[in-house]
């Protein structure tokens, strides 16, 4: 397979589909509703931490706090998902 065969967006788009069926049910179990936004968020291709800050409800905080209140959740957010790729269901 090549970068220009006609069938790599279907595949990529299968397989994009797959992932959501099997690893997002694993990732979302047990997150806050806050952290099921930053993930959903994350889906999307958002970057912009007052977004992400916003979906958290933390917006009032100091940008230092947001900031690092951010990183942490979505952190956490990419551990589970490496879990969920290699099958690893432990918490964290």
């Amino acid at each position: 397979m090549t970068d220009d065969d006609p069938s790599l967006p279907l595949q990529i788009q299968e397989e994009s589909e797959q992932a959501r069926h099997e690893v997002i049910p694993v990732v979302s179990d047990g997150l806050s509703e806050g952290e099921s936004r930053v993930l959903d968020l994350m889906l999307q291709g958002e970057r912009k931490t007052t977004i992400f800050a916003q979906a958290l409800g933390i917006d009032h905080l100091p940008k230092k706090e947001k900031a690092a209140e951010v990183n942490r959740v979505k952190n956490k957010i990419k551990k589970r998902i490496d879990r969920g790729k290699t099958g690893d269901g432990h918490e964290s």
